[in-house]
C-alpha cells in the first residue's frame, strides 16, 4: 500500500460525507494491513477486508463490490486519488438521469515530470446521456473502470467482475458494462486522478515487454468471445477500431526505438490477431497507419521502423509555392486571406488527435498543450459543480 493512505484520504475528504470506504487488501506483504487498520480505526466509514490469497489485483474490486451496502459504487486504485467533488457531482447526475453509470474525465499525473494531461478529452466535451453504446460507440475508448459511478444493482444483476490472472482486466469489464448498459451519462469534468508511475514500475507503461503485447491481445480476444456469447457481435468492428487506434497504436509509435529482433517478436504475436480484423475497419485508419500495418503484416520490418517515424507528424508543406507577384495596374487588390488557426497533433494514443490554440477556441489561454508524449486541454469545463 505504497500510496494507499493518500488514496483513502482523498475519499474521506470528499464533499459527499455519507459514503463507505472498503479497503480490499489483495493479500499484501508490504505493511498494507497496518496502514489499513489504522485508517479503519480512525474513521467509522472505513472497512478493511483482507483476501485469503493474492489474485494479482483482480479480485480486490470484486470483493469491494460484493461487500458494499451503498446503492452506488466506484473503484479506486491504491496509487490514485479522487478530486474532492468527484463523488457528489457524479451522484447528482446519476440520480438526475437514472442511468446505469456515469463516466467522467480523468486527469493523468505523470509522476516523473509532475505534469498532467487529460484522458481522451474529445469524449468529455459536454454533459450528455447516451442511450446505449451503439448510439456513441466511440466510448469504447473510455475503457477505464475507475472513472465511473455505477449503480450497485447494475453490477450485481449482470454479475460484472474482473477476470483473474491477466492484466488490462479493466478493458473487459468496461466493454461489458458499456454493452449491457441501457443508458449511461457523461460529464465534462475530471472525476479521477490517475498517477502514472515511472515505466519500470507501471504495468500499463511496460510496452517494451512482449508479454505486455500478449496481455493486450488476450483481453481483446476475451472481449470478442464475450460479444459472440452474448449476441453483441455487431459491436466487434467498433471494438476493433478502438484496439487499432489505442492499444495497437501505442506500440506502433514505439517501433522507431525498438531493434529488429523485438519488432520480429512483436509481429509474431500481433499478426494473427490483425488477420481477424475486417478490411472496412482498416479503411477507417489514417494512411500512415495503414502503411505501417501493411509493412508489419508483409514482414518488411526495416521499412516499418522508418515509416513509424511519420506517425503523428504534421503533413509536409509543398516543395514550391506559386510566385507572389503584384496585381496588374488597375486590378483590385486581393482580399486579405484569413489564415486557419494552427493546430498540433499529439503522438500519444491516449489524447485528442488535434487541439485548437487560443485563436481557434476563443479563449485567452490555450485550449491544449501538446508535448512529445501527451496532450492536455485547458478549459473551464473541467471544473465540476460544487
Amino acid at each position: 500500500m505504497r500510496n494507499g493512505s493518500r488514496a483513502v484520504r482523498s475519499l474521506l475528504d470528499q464533499t459527499l460525507n455519507n459514503l463507505e470506504v472498503i479497503i480490499a487488501d489483495d493479500c499484501s506483504t508490504d505493511g498494507t494491513e497496518g496502514v489499513a487498520r489504522a485508517l479503519e480505526a480512525s474513521d467509522p466509514r472505513v472497512r478493511y477486508v483482507r483476501l485469503e490469497q493474492n489474485s494479482g489485483g483482480c479480485s480486490a474490486p470484486a470483493t469491494g463490490a460484493s461487500r458494499s451496502r451503498a446503492p452506488y459504487i466506484m473503484f479506486l486504485d491504491s496509487d490514485d486519488q479522487l478530486p474532492r467533488h468527484a463523488c457528489k457531482s457524479l451522484l447528482l447526475v446519476a440520480e438526475e438521469t437514472g442511468v446505469d453509470f456515469v463516466t467522467g474525465e480523468v486527469t493523468r499525473l505523470f509522476e516523473e515530470s509532475n505534469t498532467t494531461g487529460l484522458w481522451y478529452p474529445h469524449l468529455f466535451t459536454e454533459k450528455r446521456v447516451v442511450n446505449g453504446i451503439a448510439e456513441r460507440p466511440e466510448y469504447f475508448f473510455d475503457h477505464l473502470s475507475t472513472n465511473k459511478l455505477y449503480r450497485t444493482a447494475f453490477i450485481r444483476d449482470n454479475a460484472l467482475t474482473f477476470p483473474e490472472g491477466i492484466h488490462y482486466e479493466d478493458q473487459l469489464f468496461s466493454a461489458q458494462a458499456f454493452s449491457l448498459a441501457e443508458s449511461f451519462a457523461v460529464v465534462p469534468w475530471s472525476v479521477y486522478t490517475w498517477r502514472l508511475a515511472p515505466e519500470s514500475v507501471s504495468i500499463s507503461s511496460s510496452r517494451h515487454k512482449i508479454q505486455n503485447v500478449a496481455d493486450r491481445i488476450g483481453v481483446a480476444r476475451l472481449i470478442d468471445a464475450w460479444f459472440e456469447e452474448n449476441g453483441r457481435s455487431e459491436l466487434r468492428a467498433e471494438k476493433d477500431y478502438k484496439f487499432l487506434r489505442h492499444d495497437f497504436r501505442l506500440y506502433l509509435g514505439d517501433l522507431p526505438f525498438r531493434d529488429l529482433e523485438w519488432i520480429a517478436e512483436f509481429a509474431e504475436v500481433v499478426n494473427p490477431y490483425l488477420d481477424e480484423i475486417s478490411a472496412d475497419t482498416y479503411a477507417r485508419l489514417s494512411r500512415e497507419e495503414r502503411v505501417c500495418i501493411h509493412l508489419l503484416r508483409t514482414g518488411r520490418l526495416e521499412e516499418l521502423r522508418v515509416a513509424a517515424r511519420q506517425l503523428g507528424r504534421p503533413a509536409l508543406a509543398p516543395a514550391s509555392s506559386p510566385s507572389r507577384t503584384a496585381p496588374p495596374t488597375g486590378a483590385p487588390s486581393p482580399r486579405p486571406t484569413t489564415r486557419a488557426a494552427p493546430s498540433w497533433t499529439s503522438t500519444s494514443g491516449t489524447c485528442a488527435t488535434r487541439c485548437s490554440p487560443p485563436a481557434a477556441s476563443g479563449t485567452s489561454s490555450p485550449r491544449c498543450r501538446c508535448a512529445a508524449r501527451s496532450c492536455a486541454w485547458r478549459s473551464a469545463r473541467t471544473t465540476p459543480p460544487a
